[in-house]
């Protein structure tokens, strides 16, 4: 027989299905559909399909075929996953994206877990899962192949295991494989939920955690998890693997601009301001400020979580839009926690059910509509332009260079070359000088955005419009 608790329970499920599902509508269909981004998006697609050696990544756009030129970048654990798919569903963009989109729909679960875990309600949980719907900026990162998405679900475990750990110890082993898998997406990255517990042991004064049996197993999986594969880099490449992987992609990002990212601290705020998510982010924010002032306790570590997690990429001189988005969760936490409270003054069930309902429509409609203008922007005329040039330099040609040569701006060598190196397959030196005279009626090709001309023996992709 069906009880109201019944009903509560498989109707939340039926509308968190529901999202996933559209979630997964909005990218799978068109995950294929438009040519990969630079500069990263390219560059790991790159990675995972030239590496046959799984534990020495190369990239053809350091300048080199050489076996002996390795990719030290970043961790192995995306580019193993985007082998892997790539291994199912061949060297397209679908299978190079193919993982993002899963990471999303798991951070909405999380999510909706993680809420029902802090506030003891499953309307928190749908109005968190659902407010991604409404966050402008994870949308558009749900569609590329990035480090961004991956890590922040790592997080996201992480600290969901930690808020369980309060009932059940076993809660610890979950802490220490988000953070484990954490390390091996994103490297120190990884490590910040450890800060997060820290601040909030301090906050409420609890202690217990490190008398824990289960904690201490933990750290020693963690380490299980993260240390074989650091230790292979090591004794295959020696210091040469640290200088790149931590003191240059870690230690000099934080403190310097590298690459032509380098923002003013408040760079995060103009990203937030952009999107109606910011206005739901604010009001979560205040209350959950109050709420933590009245000592409701729940509300406490998605507020430590948020505000570390934003300082700590603010601070940091190297700044990439993507690297926000870890921090989007844990607003959805307070966003979620904050309508929760709001509607325990509703006594009738089935008001507070339909306000729940009419809110979550109101998110998927808006994020159904904003996904029409995603698929837009993503069709990037010079980006399609650069696929459609690489594959045909793919076969024409072969034994000869190719030299990519920008419009002149501070940032054009940033441009085209790793996509240009995706689809052609070939090395691609980016030429810093003006090229020779040409004929430009005896260009190879022509797209709305670049012509290839063949001098002195060298092609020559010439960038003639500025990428949008």
């Amino acid at each position: 027989m069906f009880t109201l608790k019944t009903i509560e329970v498989w109707g939340s499920r039926a509308v968190l299905s529901v999202l996933v599902v559209i979630m997964a509508y909005m990218y799978y269909p068109h995950a294929g559909s438009y040519a990969l981004r630079d500069w990263d998006e390219s560059i790991y697609a790159q990675v995972a399909k030239q590496s046959a050696d799984w534990f020495g990544f190369q990239w053809l756009g350091q300048g080199t075929a050489s076996p002996q030129n390795f990719w030290l970048e970043k961790p192995p654990l995306v580019i193993w996953l985007v082998k892997a798919s790539q291994a199912v569903f061949g060297v397209t963009e679908f299978a190079a994206r193919f993982w993002t989109p899963l990471f999303g729909a798991g951070i909405m679960l999380l999510t909706y877990l993680f809420a029902f875990r802090l506030f003891r309600s499953r309307v928190s949980g749908l109005v968190a899962a659902s407010s991604f719907f409404v966050c402008w900026h994870f949308l558009l990162s749900l569609g590329t192949l990035n480090y961004d998405i991956p890590v922040a679900f790592f997080i996201l475990l992480a600290l969901y295991g930690y808020a369980g750990s309060k009932e059940r110890a076993n809660s610890w082993y979950v802490f220490w494989l988000g953070v484990g898998l954490g390390v091996l997406t994103k490297s120190v990255i990884g490590l910040l939920p450890i800060g997060i517990v820290v601040l909030h042991s301090l906050a409420t004064c609890d202690w217990k955690w490190l008398k824990t049996r289960t904690f201490w197993v933990g750290v020693v999986l963690s380490v299980a998890i993260v240390l074989p594969w650091h230790l292979v880099e090591t004794f295959r490449f020696g210091i040469g693997f640290w200088r790149s992987y931590l003191f240059y992609h870690v230690l000099e990002r934080f403190t310097e601009g590298i690459e032509n990212n380098g923002e003013p601290m408040w760079y995060y705020f103009t990203i937030f301001r952009q999107q109606p998510y910011a206005v739901l982010a604010g009001l979560g924010l205040i209350f959950s400020l109050w709420a933590s002032i009245k000592k409701q306790r729940e509300f406490v570590l998605p507020l430590i979580s948020f505000v570390f997690l934003f300082l700590v990429f603010s601070f940091s001189k190297t700044k990439g839009s993507g690297y926000i988005v870890v921090v989007y969760p844990f607003l959805a936490l307070l966003i979620g926690g904050a309508f929760c409270a709001l509607l325990a003054k509703v006594e009738a069930g089935y008001i507070r059910a339909l306000a729940t309902l009419c809110l979550a429509t109101i998110f998927v409609v808006s994020g159904v509509n904003f996904n029409k203008y995603r698929l837009v922007r993503m069709q990037t005329p010079a980006f399609e332009d650069v696929k459609e040039i690489g594959t045909w330099l793919r076969t024409h040609d072969t034994s000869k260079n190719v030299s990519y040569v920008p419009l002149r701006t501070s940032v054009d060598l940033l441009d085209a070359s790793p996509a240009l190196v995706y689809y052609s397959g070939r090395v691609v030196h980016t030429e810093n000088v003006l090229m020779p005279k040409v004929d430009i009626r005896k260009a190879l090709l022509r797209t709305r955005t670049h012509q290839v001309y063949e001098v002195q023996g060298t092609l020559y992709v010439v960038a003639i419009r500025a990428i949008p």
